[in-house]
């Protein structure tokens, strides 16, 4: 009989576990070696004759190492700040798009690194009260940079400088406890470095975004300093390149932009309105007719933003889009359409008031005037709580709506109201008190009035004592 015989093709075994006399469990699959790396400089290695790695070109294996230095550190910190959505702590939303293309441009300019800097440490402690040691220190910084930086003939030319000035001008207002240093702003030496730069006719992207938006506060600033003049150049280019906040809706004819220029309408237009209203600021009574068109036509814009923003007071997040004449949609939630259209309602509330105060300079009895005037008043303050929850960066147009009214106005129970509404709303979270912040503003309103009321006196007084003369001898003569 044959017998059977079993298989011996057992598994695996391999010496070490035969050796200890322990389960092998590990036959049979692939095993690796960890070795211990010392991180440091990269061996030198003898590179083949016949293969030459060009400039620029890493081999496939070299470890690339991550950047360690303070303007990555920098860097960081800055996208960190940019990515925050909140429209209470936004950035860009607060001070323009332009702050998007910074981190890649740190490195190249002293100032604009150290102006970088200073903002970021300012966001960083725009609670603390009192101010913080290392805001104080890096706003200085920021300034000694600048001082550098202006000295340097190539460095000045840029348009890195140019932006560093904008953002040490951004941390000024948050800084600065001086009424002088506020009100003192940069816009005489912007103008001049910006005659000066070389980038004017640049087609640069970054050039061009940094020129109009500096230019925004510039103009801005010449409604407290109506002597303040932009250059040509840059005034063409702001013309050419607005676009209306809102449609309109009226085919009818505003005040000209630029001598020899037909009139267009001004509805939903920012910066010609703001450059009229500054020479408007002058006395001169043949503009008296230009005046009430841009007056009707931000009175218009006012209704138009009013009837937008209370068509998104939901506040939702629900999806929607902010459509904009010659822009491309942007899809935004309900709430941020209406914070912008809340913001963008109080900037032109502004030039209304403004414009107001010049008509009623050369019209004082005029009750229509008066009227609004105090409507306008009343709608600054409204917003002025309903912007509670956007303060401080969301809210940033706050502060200028209440001066502007409290510098328009001469009626003495509204400044008295919107000093009350500055008192709760704001005056924890800037420096200066609401008469401090206008008070600069006001004598402009002021002198206007005293140049009207001069020059209506001077052209009354001839013209009575010629026509008293004058009848005098119509008398006298039929007896003769």
């Amino acid at each position: 009989m044959s017998s059977k015989k079993k298989c011996d093709q057992l598994k695996p075994v391999c010496s070490r576990c035969i050796r200890l006399r322990l389960p092998c469990t590990g036959a049979g699959v692939q095993r690796f070696k960890f070795k211990q790396v010392v991180i440091g400089e990269p061996q030198t290695t003898v590179e083949s004759k016949h293969f030459q790695p060009r400039k620029g070109v890493i081999a496939s294996g070299a470890i690339i190492r991550d950047p360690n230095s303070a303007t990555t550190a920098l860097a960081n910190a800055l996208i960190e700040k940019l990515q925050v959505r909140d429209p209470r702590y936004d950035l860009c939303w607060a001070y323009g798009g332009l702050l998007n293309e910074l981190p890649r441009r740190l490195g190249t300019n002293a100032a604009l690194d150290a102006s970088v800097s200073a903002m970021v440490t300012i966001v960083s402690h725009l609670g603390d009260k009192p101010r913080s040691p290392e805001v104080f220190s890096a706003y200085g910084k920021a300034l000694v940079s600048l001082k550098t930086c202006l000295h340097d003939p190539i460095a000045v030319q840029s348009s890195s400088t140019l932006c560093a000035i904008y953002l040490i001008w951004i941390c000024q207002a948050w800084v600065s406890n001086d009424e002088d240093m506020v009100f003192t702003g940069h816009s005489s030496g912007i103008i001049k470095l910006l005659s000066r730069v070389s980038q004017r006719k640049s087609v640069d992207e970054f050039d061009h975004m940094v020129h109009m938006t500096i230019a925004a506060p510039v103009i801005f600033e010449r409604l407290v300093d109506p002597t303040i003049q932009l250059n040509s150049w840059l005034l063409k280019l702001l013309i050419a390149t607005e676009t209306p906040v809102i449609p309109d809706d009226d085919d009818g004819e505003g005040i000209g932009d630029l001598p020899n220029q037909p009139r267009r309408s001004q509805v939903g237009l920012i910066f010609s309105s703001v450059l009229a209203i500054a020479d408007f600021m002058r006395y001169d009574p043949t503009k008296i007719d230009e005046i009430a068109h841009l007056h009707r036509d931000m009175q218009r814009t006012c209704v138009k933003l009013r009837e937008k923003m209370y068509e998104t007071l939901d506040g939702s997040d629900e999806k929607t889009f902010l459509d904009l004449p010659k822009h491309p949609r942007m899809e935004v939630t309900v709430k941020r359409l209406h914070d912008f259209y809340q913001k963008i309602y109080g900037l032109f509330l502004s030039l209304e008031v403004m414009l107001n105060a010049i008509l009623q300079a050369y019209h004082p009895e005029d009750a229509t005037l008066q009227s609004r005037n105090f409507e306008i008043c009343q709608e600054i303050v409204w917003l002025s709580y309903a912007a509670q929850g956007l303060k401080p960066l969301g809210a940033g147009m706050i502060p200028v709506c209440l001066t502007s009214a409290w510098a328009a106005t001469s009626d003495f129970s509204s400044r008295v109201l919107l000093e009350k509404t500055w008192s709760e709303c704001w005056a924890g979270v800037f420096n200066l008190g609401l008469k401090t912040c206008g008070r600069q503003s006001a004598e402009i309103y002021e002198r206007l009035r005293r140049d009207i009321w001069n020059a209506n006196a001077r052209s009354t007084s001839p013209v009575t004592s010629l026509e008293i003369e004058r009848a005098t001898k119509e008398e006298v003569s039929p007896q003769d």
